[in-house]
């Protein structure tokens, strides 16, 4: 895959070139791993983006409420021959995207049971509602580190993005 500086790359061309390289060290390092590109049009309230076996990010929009977005595609580095698809949705003022890593999803609850997505999607759709971006974002770390007892298994990590 080529690239002349005057065409523009979609997050799904570039995760696809990435894919290639890391492909062809896969045997020899043994490694894969994950990634979300994304590039916001404030001109066209619009959010391109590709996924790489991350995790789903979360939208959040006066018009459609919270949602999981799709990231079907695989990790990068195992099959050198996927190409990432990239994703066109509307990304008009007030919308808030999150995106996060799966030591939100993998928190062990006081039950034995593993999180999973649905308590970060209710904690953005209660957040997202009242909030700023950084303060959903602040109150819902706050709400993981509580839930897991404060005993995590995995690190976790943001990024929170809202359309001004």
């Amino acid at each position: 895959v080529l690239f002349r500086s005057q065409d523009e790359v979609t997050p799904g061309q570039l995760l696809t070139l990435a894919n290639i390289l890391m492909a062809d060290e896969f045997d020899r390092f043994e490694m894969f791993m994950t990634a979300l590109v994304g590039v916001v049009y404030p001109m066209e309230d619009r959010l391109s983006y590709a996924c790489a076996g991350h995790c789903p990010p979360i939208l959040y929009s006066d018009r459609s409420g919270t949602e999981l977005l799709n990231a079907g595609d695989f990790m990068l580095g195992i099959h050198e021959e996927v190409q990432y698809q990239t994703y066109k949705i509307p990304f008009s003022k007030g919308s808030k995207l999150l995106t996060y890593t799966d030591g939100f999803t993998d928190i062990i609850l006081p039950n034995g049971e593993m999180a999973g997505t649905e308590p970060l999607l209710y904690a953005c759709d209660t957040e997202f509602k009242k909030s700023d971006i950084v303060s959903a974002c602040e109150q819902i770390f706050d709400d993981a580190i509580t839930a897991s007892g404060r005993r995590l298994q995995d690190d976790i990590s943001m990024i929170g993005i809202e359309r001004l």
